[in-house]
Order: C-alpha cells, then sequence, then structure tokens
C-alpha cells in the first residue's frame, strides 16, 4: 500500500524543528503541485475546494508568499491521531515508572 501524505506529514512531529519546516513545505508541494496564481484560483475555486474535499491539498501563490489549502477532516485526522495521543501518554507513563534508583548502603 503506497504512503499517504497524511502519513508523511504526521512523521514531521518527530523531526528536529530545524528541520521540519523544510520538510512540510516539501510534501504539501509535492502533493498539491504547482501554486496556482490569485487568478487561476480565484476562477477556479469550487474546482480546487472539491479536489481538497477528496485529500488532494492545493497550493496558493499570492504575493511572494505560498498558501496551503487542506480539508479540515485531514487536518484533524493529522493532528488529533489517536495513535499518537495513546503513544504519548504511555511514553510519558513509562517515564515515571523508570527514574532514578535510590541507591542504599548496607
Amino acid at each position: 500500500m503506497p504512503r499517504d501524505w497524511r502519513d508523511d506529514v504526521a512523521a514531521v512531529r518527530f523531526t528536529p524543528p530545524a528541520e521540519a519546516a523544510g520538510r512540510l513545505v516539501g510534501i504539501l508541494a509535492g502533493v498539491g503541485g504547482k501554486p496556482l496564481g490569485v487568478r487561476d484560483a480565484r476562477s477556479r475555486l469550487f474546482l480546487i475546494s472539491m479536489d481538497v474535499l477528496k485529500g488532494s491539498p492545493k497550493m496558493i501563490e499570492i504575493e511572494g508568499g505560498v498558501v496551503a489549502i487542506l480539508a479540515v477532516g485531514d487536518l484533524a485526522g493529522i493532528l488529533c491521531d489517536q495513535s499518537f495521543a495513546s503513544f504519548r501518554e504511555e511514553a510519558r507513563k513509562a517515564g515515571r515508572k523508570v527514574g532514578r534508583r535510590r541507591v542504599v548502603n548496607r
């Protein structure tokens, strides 16, 4: 099964902050394709919205910056992934169990 772009974006959470922004931009640019100009995006807004709802983010270039358009469901799926939340909770619990051991002199 091929990897989904949402999995790649979710994996960015585990990369160092210095690399994360560039990696995220690369993933979204790879999936979203060439950024559209404002005029093109405005004239094709309905079609762009339908593609985004189907799971394909789009990029729009606006005066020197690029905007990524994601569906709310995709964003919620990435940020609210239950497997990540349960992993974080288990890691927190394990951190409390494994602490400094107190050495008792006999």
